[in-house]
């Protein structure tokens, strides 16, 4: 009889427990249902302007914590405010064409011409979570109260080369945007990185003054040249030239793109990229225009000027309107002399004075 009873009272149990599966599995669907409905209808609303603070926390082995903050005012597409606190306090400001840097320990501020500001940070991870929502491949773990606010808890899970990854964010909705609160980053269960938001303003005007030189210290303006553009691909740089680039077809053995850029002024840019090998550089830098060069060389049909001097290299040359020059050090001449052979298709014909 007992023993009937403990078999009848299992049956109850797996049939309850079947049950609380199936429902939770029922909330889960509808959960997500729910949450892709409404950050992914057309009702969604993109960041136009905003205002935050962000505290970013990073964590090493050896290197203890390190914490930045930095408050970021945006306006879409081009004016950009990043006031940067703790060991050293500074602004930077971005407005169209032009960057302003003033560190509060100076005793002037820095001008600078360059290209239209990037998004900040807070865009990116609006975007990744975009992306998250909707391919679904994400862990719902939860709700959170936290100041005020009630918090949806995601989370992405991944492994490589023997390791786990989480990326677990607290989202929030402000003004029909979605914005982490926190974002959190682990590896094999260890987070190595935090980061806490606090909004001001999301998609509401943002006051003008706040871009303006007159926003910071009457101090003097010094012109200090121009702010370069990292890329992280070729085709990334190509839509700021107003030229078509010359890349080399093939790349010499062992030759590796270690940085892409641009350079202002921004209606005549200029390309560069740097080469490495061995731990020694290669300068490619290209311009929408002829240069006047010495010709005492050729590549092909093309008039190339090419140096030797205190063991550093320089080969130039003009090519479709467009200049090219090359410099590196002679211990891999070689190899620059390939890279110009593969950017402009032809053979290098040296003057008989040069070795």
């Amino acid at each position: 009889m007992l023993i009937k009873l403990k078999l009848e009272d299992m049956k109850y149990i797996i049939i309850i427990f079947a049950l609380i599966g199936l429902f939770a599995g029922i909330l889960s669907i509808d959960y997500r249902k729910s949450i892709e409905s409404f950050y992914i209808t057309d009702q969604y609303e993109r960041i136009t302007s905003i205002q935050y603070s962000e505290k970013k926390e990073t964590y090493g082995i050896g290197d203890g914590k390190n914490i930045e903050s930095n408050k970021i005012t945006y306006v879409f597409p081009d004016k950009l405010r990043i006031e940067s606190s703790g060991k050293s306090r500074s602004v930077e400001i971005y407005k169209y064409d032009t960057y302003l840097y003033y560190d509060f320990n100076s005793s002037h501020i820095k001008s600078k011409e360059c290209f239209p500001p990037e998004e900040p940070y807070i865009t990116e991870i609006e975007k990744k979570m975009i992306n998250i929502l909707k391919s679904g491949e994400y862990e719902f773990l939860g709700y959170e109260e936290k100041d005020s606010k009630r918090l949806e808890i995601i989370g992405v899970r991944s492994k490589a080369d023997g390791h786990s990854y989480m990326h677990k964010l607290w989202i929030t909705e402000i003004n029909k945007v979605v914005l982490p609160h926190i974002e959190e980053y682990f590896i094999d269960n260890v987070v190595v990185s935090k980061s806490s938001f606090e909004y001001f303003n999301v998609n509401e005007p943002v006051n003008p003054n706040v871009f303006s030189i007159e926003s910071l210290p009457q101090l003097q303006v010094v012109d200090d040249g121009v702010l370069s553009k990292h890329m992280e691909t070729f085709k990334e740089a190509q839509k700021y030239m107003n030229f078509k680039l010359i890349l080399p077809e093939q790349l010499p053995i062992g030759l590796i793109p270690s940085e892409i850029g641009v350079v202002p002024p921004v209606k005549k840019p200029s390309f560069y990229c740097i080469y490495f090998k061995e731990g020694y550089r290669i300068y490619l830098n290209e311009k929408g225009e002829k240069i006047q060069i010495k010709p005492n060389s050729a590549l092909g049909k093309f008039p190339a000027e090419f140096m030797i001097e205190d063991e550093k290299a320089l080969l130039s040359w003009n090519q479709n309107n467009i200049s090219i020059t090359l410099t590196g050090d002679e211990a891999i001449l070689k190899y620059i002399i390939n890279l110009a052979e593969q950017i402009s298709g032809e053979k290098l014909v040296k003057n008989d004075n040069i070795n």
